[in-house]
């Protein structure tokens, strides 16, 4: 209280006269107006009346009288003390957004006025807005959920308002808001207005909805009709009456019987941050004032966290002792530091791809960021390990994890990892390339990536006699969906909490409409396959399999969007593969680069033992070398299972029953084995080309992508880029896409013979996949390293060396933020899911729930223009 009254006479040192205020408050775009079943005051917010010349001081002002009135004179302790608000959104166009402006407000609310909003109604939605709603939805937790409520039609208003509470637009009977005349705080107390209110009833007979000792009963005029055989027309006039009746109550000073206010208190009310009693003349015309943002902004408690998390900060600072760890080289072990505590604003666990974009985004918003990694170089799933082989000088340098990328070498890309590094400022050297081989059941499919290629060499040789109509019919149902995608807002705009209102409201002219609606977005795209009647064997197959290996499903399991996304690229002109010079220690190296650039650090060797927990929120964590970082804020890039491990038993009983619960109904994906091989090249090629191209896969039968032993892809990147292999070599990484059950692996001591045995025939089974392209590679050989499941879960700290979870569309994995305050998810374990762009989406939109709304703002200036026209 202390704070937020500092921060009030700060803010706003003067006292919110009604007099000063009364040329914005006819402007109409909000007012009081009605009540809900719980006697909370329903705060109307009209957003096309909103003026284009308001800016962020002439809102908060208006805001903060709004709330003080509310304060002084209609909250009832006990009783009534939060208000619900209605978000009009017709007649509002893009001009009404001046965003930038407004964000102020939400920080103006949760300073002052955290949890006075029990829930925003929103309506009236034009097309645009109405047509994102499900995807808004969909990035919202459930709290946000409850909070927010999106109306299809504006009669669900009426389940929580009687008729005369509402206005005719809004699903009710009143032609205007009531003309109440408030009470003078100088003569009147509640024990006068309660009579008055109870006269009322009495006089107009509705003596019934009185309890037993002559109170209101809150709900009773809605029960009027199973007490009372009434007409249509006398319950809505019941209803009218009883709504007066609470409105008289409700509507008193928060005084005891007797105690009336003196009116020289006025000065002094204003002193202390709270709003001076109106005038008759605002009375009359019912205090209307602010705007669409801070209804969107205002009460959700995802918000809340920012105001807790400043002052948290500020106590972090405070401490005394904490000097700051030595950030690291990508390929240098951290020191061990003297001392034993330090601090940061946000400490991340583990540096995949969603850590490091979580924390670089973080960083670049202005915050002190550490990452914590075990291993001893970073990028999770997406590092790079170096060997030797004997005799030969130079090292191998082997990518652990995915290899085929795309749309990250130009400019204009909605790859949301190209996004990333434009905030950053940093990005890898890009290799560009035209083509990926796959030795099919029908024989070699090697065509360049594009619409072209696909169809005069590979339809003709593999399809059906009408392939080429249903492949035409097919990329006509799908380029506009794409579009939608590619050149609609992009996914860093996305945050779980009203706010997300106001990072959309920024891209509102690049919302294109969704052919079928966005709920099309989240069906199987097996079924929009089904509906563009593509009945060809080769074609379904081809695009099974290419959602089998973006995420691990054929067609029946990969949402349509993620599809949609992927044809958009790979089948437009002049597309093509993209390789980071260097591998992917260059892709990761260029997110550590931008986080030191911003001031954060990565700790490698670091295992986090704890999360630590203080007065029910996060509070930072203990290493397993007894090292403590103090933060506000702990994000965990682990594994779900993994995450769970790091919480103290009792320290957090609801995120404890939260990770116990949450992922139990997903299922996990399969893992893997891996061959990472350095052999001599002389005789080859010595670079990408038709003959030899640096990607290729191996799919032995179609009836069943997912059974092992079936599918491997290959990378041989130095194809690409020499110098990840001694002069006269090239390395190659094969893999089986998630498809080697652990349960084979399970049991087996690492150091028996059956374990030996099944690596040879790992071994064997991976080497003929290569051997697809180097016929004679055992002669070449001269590396030779093998991983089973135990390995992929040794080195990736994932339990059974699962790939991620299986997650079937239009199943969704669960959002980022969590029961504990300050303790935040993202990765594989959380939505999007598994993949590098999914990933990425995922750290960035936990960086963005944590930013407030202005600073996730700041960092959105950052992205260049993405959009391009879409053809093939």
């Amino acid at each position: 209280m202390e704070e937020n009254q500092s921060w009030r006479l700060s803010y706003f040192p003067k006292p919110l006269q009604d007099t000063e205020l009364l040329s914005d408050l006819k402007e109409g775009a909000v007012y009081f107006c009605g009540r809900d079943f719980a006697l909370r005051p329903a705060l109307v917010m009209r957003a096309g009346r909103v003026p284009f010349a308001w800016d962020a001081p002439r809102f908060a002002r208006l805001f903060m009288f709004c709330m003080e009135y509310f304060l002084r004179y209609m909250a009832v302790p006990g009783r009534v003390e939060n208000v619900v608000v209605i978000i009009d959104l017709q007649d509002i166009s893009y001009r009404h957004m001046a965003i930038p402006a407004l964000m102020e407000l939400k920080e103006v609310f949760t300073h002052q006025n955290a949890g006075r909003v029990f829930c925003f109604y929103v309506c009236n939605m034009p097309f645009l807005v109405r047509a994102l709603v499900n995807v808004v939805e969909a990035a919202m937790t459930e709290r946000a959920r409850q909070k927010i409520r999106f109306l299809s039609d504006v009669s669900q208003l009426r389940e929580d308002f009687a008729l005369n509470q509402l206005e005719r637009d809004l699903g009710g009977c009143r032609e205007d808001p009531f003309q109440l005349a408030l009470p003078d705080p100088g003569k009147s107390s509640c024990m006068e207005f309660a009579d008055t209110a109870r006269d009322f009833l009495r006089q107009h007979g509705l003596e019934h909805l009185l309890d037993q000792t002559g109170h209101v009963r809150a709900k009773a005029f809605a029960e009027s009709p199973e007490q009372v055989d009434l007409s249509p027309e006398e319950v809505s006039l019941h209803s009218w009456k009883a709504g007066l009746a609470m409105e008289s109550i409700a509507i008193q000073p928060c005084l005891p019987p007797g105690r009336p206010v003196p009116g020289s208190s006025r000065q002094r009310i204003a002193a202390r941050g709270v709003a001076s009693p109106p005038s008759s003349a605002v009375a009359a015309s019912n205090s209307r004032s602010l705007g669409l943002a801070v209804g969107f902004a205002a009460g959700l408690r995802g918000l809340r966290i920012v105001a807790k998390r400043r002052a948290s900060r500020l106590a972090w600072r405070g401490r005394k002792g904490h000097g700051r760890l030595a950030g690291v080289q990508l390929q240098a072990t951290a020191a061990a530091t003297e001392a034993t505590e330090s601090e940061a604003d946000v400490v991340v666990i583990g540096s995949g791809l969603a850590g490091l974009t979580c924390a670089g985004v973080l960083a670049a918003a202005g915050k002190s960021v550490t990452v914590l990694e075990s291993h001893y170089v970073p990028g999770g799933a997406a590092h790079t390990f170096r060997a030797r082989a004997k005799g030969i000088k130079g090292d191998f340098c082997f990518d652990s994890g995915p290899s085929l990328y795309g749309g990250l070498s130009g400019e204009r890309t909605s790859s949301p990892l190209k996004h990333v590094y434009q905030i950053l400022g940093e990005e890898p050297e890009w290799i560009t390339y035209d083509r990926w081989n796959a030795f099919i059941p029908e024989g070699e499919a090697n065509a360049a990536i594009g619409y072209e290629e696909f169809v005069s060499k590979l339809l003709p040789r593999f399809g059906g006699p009408d392939a080429p109509q249903q492949w035409e019919r097919l990329m006509n149902r799908i380029i506009p969906m794409a579009d939608a995608i590619c050149n609609g807002p992009p996914p860093s705009f996305v945050r779980e909490d009203l706010g997300v209102a106001a990072t959309l409201a920024r891209y509102l002219t690049k919302l294109k409409s969704i052919p079928g609606g966005p709920q099309k977005l989240s069906e199987p795209f097996s079924q929009f396959l089904e509906d563009a009647k593509v009945t060809d064997p080769f074609i379904k197959n081809w695009m099974d399999m290419f959602a089998f290996l973006l995420q691990g499903l054929p067609s029946y399991g990969a949402p349509t969007s993620m599809m949609a996304y992927m044809m958009g690229d790979m089948y437009k002109k002049n597309t093509c593969l993209d390789f980071p010079k260097g591998g992917n220690e260059a892709l990761v190296g260029a997110l550590v680069r931008g986080l030191e650039k911003h001031g954060g650090q990565v700790l490698l060797k670091k295992h986090v033992e704890e999360v630590l927990v203080e007065g029910g929120r996060a509070a930072g964590v203990r290493l397993k070398d007894g090292h403590v970082i103090r933060a506000p804020t702990v994000v965990s890039n682990a594994d779900w299972q993994v995450t769970k491990s790091l919480i103290k038993e009792g320290s957090a009983p609801e995120l404890e029953d939260y990770l116990k619960t949450t992922w139990k109904e997903y299922k996990l994906l399969k893992s893997f084995i891996h061959l990472h091989l350095g052999f001599r090249g002389d005789g080859l090629p010595s670079g990408h080309c038709e003959e030899f191209p640096a990607q290729w896969g191996v799919f032995n039968s179609w009836s069943d992508l997912e059974a092992p032993r079936n599918a491997v892809l290959v990378s041989c990147p130095s194809m690409l880029d020499p110098d990840l292999a001694p002069p006269g070599h090239h390395v190659v990484h094969a893999y089986t896409p998630a498809t080697e059950p652990w349960e084979d692996w399970a049991d087996l001591d690492e150091g028996s013979s059956e374990y030996k045995k099944k690596k040879q025939e790992a071994r064997d089974f991976l080497y003929s996949a290569v051997a697809k392209q180097v016929p004679d590679l055992e002669d070449r050989v001269v590396l030779e390293l093998v991983g089973t499941p135990r390995t992929h879960r040794r080195f990736l700290r994932k339990p059974s060396g699962t790939y991620g979870l299986r997650v079937q569309a239009p199943e969704m994995l669960p959002g980022h933020k969590t029961p504990l305050e300050g303790f935040h998810m993202c990765g594989d374990s959380t939505a999007p899911g598994i993949g590098v762009p999914a990933v990425v989406m995922s750290g960035h939109i936990c960086a963005n729930n944590i930013m407030s709304v202005p600073e996730h703002w700041q960092i959105l200036d950052k992205i260049k223009d993405w959009t391009t026209e879409l053809e093939i």
